[in-house]
């Protein structure tokens, strides 16, 4: 992940971190780069790891949220400019929404005191 810049960390990826690598680099080179199309292109690259997708945030920002707690190799290949589909003047921040805590398990917290949202 060489952006010209002396990196400040290095990551090392797994086979399949590189094999999602690869993907995303493919996708970006073939995209549009519209909110439905990076929603797609979320949808495959994190199929089986749960919910994310991209939100317009309506002042030349995006949004992509994470309904699960994402590696540090999938927020490298998410972060490198090179390999990201995003658009023109557009920033884009990452919000990694906490995980509800609603239930009667013994180790959760009674129903007025849990994370809601």
């Amino acid at each position: 992940f060489y952006a010209g810049l002396q990196p400040s960390s290095v990551v090392r990826l797994t086979d399949d971190a590189y094999r999602k690598l690869i993907r995303a680099k493919a996708f970006s080179n073939i995209t549009d780069a519209t909110i439905p199309s990076i929603n797609r292109f979320l949808r495959i690259l994190f199929t089986d790891r749960g919910k994310v997708y991209c939100t317009d945030g309506r002042d030349m920002t995006m949004n992509i949220v994470f309904e699960f707690p994402p590696t540090p190799s999938d927020l490298a290949i998410l972060k490198t400019l090179a390999v990201m589909p995003v658009p023109s003047g557009v920033e884009v921040r990452f919000i990694i929404a906490p995980t509800p805590n609603l239930g009667f398990a013994a180790d959760t917290y009674p129903m007025d005191e849990g994370t809601f949202y």
